[in-house]
């Protein structure tokens, strides 16, 4: 299989005569994806990326090819265990080992605030910083976010053996919106500011001018196609894994052309452009998947299993193992990506229809609700472990635990439930972003109509949604504030009873609806490593809710229930188990509102959560 792979390597070292060539190696949309994902085997190791594939490579490349450029177009932060519990500082310094060159400014960089960047940078660079981060269009001029300035810069000129190479970024301006950056801000004024980028760099003597973009594939193509200058824009925050590069024909005549890697270290994009007497002509370009034919390595396997142990050391007393324990097993891959949205049909996702699911399951709502842009990343055939479902919703931080969005809840007009659905379908030209999948709703439309104009029908189950009803709506806290803060003022919409549970997130709510839809059957890991007691859900609850729990070993367990003055009220559960998982109800109709402690013990242990009813 290296064999394989070097070989690979090795048909793209053909010799161009009398010119230089430049290798630029890309990858985007990483969000601390360090470890191997996709399909597992018997060991639950995963088959698919992982950072450290992506140093064989890099390292092979280098040591191949002469003149070696490379390049990240944003979004480090967010969407895997490993940066809600290390904040993206190993990625950082595991980068710098690989002599990354740049990296573009991602809208995820901010979800945590500047403070958080501020800090994590810091950290990481504590040895002196190696590579700059890029954005042209972030403002870093107020009182707070100026430190950042020591690590974000507009561009950089850079000598790559002969050739002198400029590199600008741009960050999304939805930033602005979908994240938290101020004080900082992204500038919107883009035709100025790459009028003076490129300006910048080609009269600082640059042979190529590399956009380095978080911007989309839709404006990427709308700069290429309207400003000259640009050799290459090297794209990021689609997560669109171009095979070959879109050629775009510029005002000057000549093309330029956009690629884009995927996201999750899945693959690696390989440009290669030669460069004579000041003429950029495009050579050749690989999609390189990190696949089982990419060996790890070595050096960098014991960091991420090192950091996966450490993952565990800090969440695993909350929700078990993130990598050594199954969930459920799939027959088949749950797709998260919706296909042909501007196609005229009902459409919507796998992994959409599962989380909805999941939440509607949670609180009895008449719809669960969620977004295209709220999942990440598809749920693999075979066995599912935690961290495949936590990277599959992907984003989100909360302080209570630190593990993703909390969920929430609100109620709405039929009529305003129409106008959210319209807002969400008035700009899937450009992505999935806030494509609505819900359930039981389902709902077709027409793209080719104008934006708020596109549905066809309305189904909440097997009805037709009643302009005059309230439907009440089980989400993540993100698309409560979106559409309580950014949406509903602009349509004129009222939510309403918007509540946030304190300490339950959609995590765990998609990860424990797992486990009650289906068991692993398998060898490995069919016993759960620890004793463990979920947070009830819901939470707070008015009558019912359920508790689970699992036992890694056999005996008597009892699970009961006590008020605040250590009386118990309830035995739920008080018998001979043997190893497993486990769910009990309780139904507290008879009970005053107040808090009230579940108590799981066993042989080996015991333990508590505690539980607020509110009538």
């Amino acid at each position: 299989m290296i064999c394989v792979f070097a070989a690979s390597i090795a048909l793209s070292c053909v010799c161009v005569a009398d010119s230089d060539t430049l290798t630029i190696l890309h990858i985007n949309d990483t969000h601390s994806s360090l470890a191997p994902h996709g399909p597992r085997g018997v060991n639950l190791r995963g088959s698919i990326g992982g950072i450290a594939r992506a140093a064989t490579l890099v390292g092979m490349t280098r040591a191949s090819q002469p003149n070696v450029l490379f390049l990240h177009a944003g979004d480090l932060f967010i969407g895997d265990p490993m940066f809600n519990a290390y904040f993206g500082v190993p990625e950082f310094r595991i980068l710098q080992q690989l002599g990354l060159d740049a990296m573009a400014v991602g809208n995820h960089e901010f979800d945590l605030t500047p403070v958080a960047l501020q800090t994590s940078l810091d950290t990481s660079f504590v040895n002196g910083i190696t590579y700059p981060l890029l954005s042209a269009n972030t403002c870093l001029d107020s009182a707070g976010v100026t430190g950042l300035k020591t690590y974000i810069k507009p561009h950089l000129i850079k000598s790559v053996g002969n050739i002198t190479v400029g590199v600008f970024g741009l960050t999304t301006p939805e930033t602005n919106i979908l994240s938290l950056p101020q004080p900082a801000v992204i500038d919107t004024a883009l035709p100025t500011i790459l009028e003076e980028e490129i300006t910048a760099l080609t009269t600082g003597g640059c042979d190529v001018v590399i956009l380095l973009s978080h911007l989309g594939a839709a404006l990427d193509q709308e700069i290429a196609a309207s400003v000259p200058g640009i050799d290459v824009i090297v794209g990021g925050h689609d997560h669109y894994a171009f095979a070959t590069p879109i050629g775009i024909r510029n005002p000057a005549g000549d093309t330029t052309r956009i690629v884009q890697a995927g996201a999750f270290y899945e693959n690696i994009g390989q440009l290669r452009l030669t460069v004579d007497a000041g003429t950029v002509r495009f050579l050749d370009y690989a999609l390189i998947p990190l696949d089982e034919n990419v060996p790890e390595a070595e050096t960098i396997i014991p960091i991420v299993d090192e950091l996966q142990a450490g993952v565990d050391q800090i969440f695993g007393p909350y929700f078990g193992s993130f990598y050594s324990e199954v969930v459920h097993v799939f027959g088949t891959q749950q797709d998260e990506l919706a296909l042909d949205l501007t196609a005229r049909h009902e459409a919507t996702t796998p992994v959409g229809l599962l989380v909805t699911s999941a939440f509607q399951s949670l609180t009895g709502t008449d719809i669960g609700l969620t977004v295209g842009g709220a999942t990440a990343q598809p749920l693999p055939a075979g066995p599912v472990v935690g961290a495949d479902v936590f990277c599959m919703l992907g984003y989100g931080y909360n302080l209570d635990n630190g593990l993703g969005y909390r969920m929430a809840t609100f109620a709405i007009s039929g009529l305003d439930l129409l106008k959210g659905l319209e807002w969400g379908l008035s700009s899937i030209e450009l992505n999935d972003e806030y494509f609505p999948i819900g359930f039981p709703l389902r709902f077709t439309y027409d793209a080719s109509r104008p934006p708020f104009g596109r549905l066809d029908s309305v189904w909440i189950g097997g009805a037709l949604l009643d302009t005059g009803a309230v439907y009440s709506v089980t989400t993540n806290e993100f698309i409560l504030a979106v559409m309580s803060g950014f949406v509903a003022p602009q349509l004129g919409m009222e939510i309403l009873n918007p509540y946030v549970f304190s300490d339950t997130t959609e995590y765990a709510v998609v990860r424990n609806y797992l486990m009650t839809v289906g068991v692993y059957d398998g060898q490995a890991n069919a016993v759960p490593s620890t004793l463990s007691l979920e947070q009830n859900y819901p939470n707070p609850f008015n009558p019912n809710t359920k508790i689970e729990y699992r036992l890694n070993e056999s005996g008597n367990v009892k699970v009961s229930v006590f008020d605040l003055l250590g009386r118990e009220v309830a035995v739920l559960i008080n018998e001979e188990q043997p190893v497993g998982r486990y769910a009990v109800s309780w139904n507290a109709a008879d009970m005053p509102s107040g808090m009230y402690i579940c108590r799981l013990q066993s042989g080996n242990g015991s333990l508590v959560r505690r539980m607020l009813l509110l009538k």
